[in-house]
């Protein structure tokens, strides 16, 4: 299908080649378009590109080899980390650039959900917030190199857990409160571990030793309240609250997806940044508009519509009605899948 490649959006498969007017290869046939090869075909003045689109199917196969490859990485890099007491930033500079080539688009926070639950909560959740954390970074319109350092961020933010008790960390039931309070030390412990490194960002140590801060002055592990908190660390706290709910630990049932963004929205209002939380909220949504759900009463339905302010209040097709749960409020959205 040829189309405008002003009207590209990312997701779209290459059907052929692409060349500069010089005959040399800009594009090659199959690559997965993403916002950099689309920004390179407009530099290069091109007109016209024969895609196609990628199934869910393609795209979740695709994705979850990365997910699955990424889940390896981090687990070899973080098993060092404890070794040598010590972060080799570069290393995870490879990693984050991988990733970034793959936030094409809002539905990388149903992917990752659909992937994860297969390895190790503490990895999964350090990669899951990587990725959203950059694609805040993209809403926000930060350039590359920013985005990029919110990709370090969120796949470092718990770095520290790695130099917590295993009894503790890997603890199937719900800690105790001196459990627990071991457990907090795990953002000063990566501060200490990243500070070693010259050439992590500042910005990194940051989020590590402040991403549980709230703007509120309710956090930990300083206290910390409004502009005394980076950006950097208020943005990746929600993605840590939001994946940190919508993930199956031991101990607790994850709550599905819109319910997760409901803990989003109640906490802007108790911690959480409000202007981010608005961002993260209004983008997020677009992420779940498609997707099949499972009603409380039985009813398989597919998502419509998601107000930011009522996430868990979604607009459902059926097969012959469209159902608001704003309105039909003892009905529920079980799963979504």
């Amino acid at each position: 299908m040829k189309v405008k490649v002003k009207d590209v959006v990312p997701g779209a498969i290459l059907n052929d080649n692409v060349f500069t007017d010089n005959g040399l290869l800009l594009v090659q046939k199959g690559a997965v378009l993403n916002d950099n090869i689309i920004e390179k075909l407009r530099e290069y003045n091109i007109e016209y590109i024969d895609i196609g689109i990628s199934t869910k199917e393609e795209d979740l196969k695709r994705i979850g080899e990365l997910y699955s490859h990424t889940v390896d990485k981090v687990k070899n890099r973080f098993e060092i980390i404890k070794l040598q007491n010590t972060v080799e930033i570069s290393e995870f500079d490879d990693i984050v650039d991988e990733l970034m080539d793959n936030i094409n688009s809002n539905e990388i926070l149903f992917y990752s959900k659909l992937l994860e639950g297969k390895n190790d909560y503490i990895l999964e959740h350090s990669i899951n917030v990587s990725l959203t954390a950059m694609l805040m970074g993209k809403w926000l319109s930060f350039n590359k190199d920013d985005i990029k350092i919110l990709g370090i961020c969120g796949i470092l933010h718990d770095v520290g857990k790695v130099l917590i008790p295993d009894e503790i960390l890997n603890k199937r039931t719900p800690l105790s409160p001196n459990e627990y309070v071991v457990m907090k030390n795990h953002t000063k412990y990566g501060y200490q571990l990243l500070k070693k490194s010259p050439l992590v960002d500042e910005r990194v140590k940051a989020v590590a030793l402040s991403h549980h801060e709230r703007i509120n002055g309710k956090g930990y592990p300083f206290g910390l309240s409004a502009n005394s908190i980076s950006i950097y660390s208020r943005i990746v706290a929600i993605c840590d609250v939001y994946d940190e709910v919508t993930s199956k630990r031991e101990y607790k049932p994850k709550k599905n997806l819109l319910s997760g963004l409901k803990v989003v929205f109640d906490d802007s209002y108790n911690g959480l940044d409000p202007f981010f939380s608005r961002v993260f909220l209004e983008n997020a949504a677009f992420a779940y508009q498609g997707c099949k759900c499972l009603l409380s009463d039985g009813q398989v339905g597919r998502i419509i519509k998601i107000h930011s302010e009522k996430p868990e209040r979604p607009w459902v097709a059926l097969e012959h009605k469209f159902l608001n749960l704003e309105v039909n409020r003892y009905i529920n959205v079980v799963d979504i899948f």
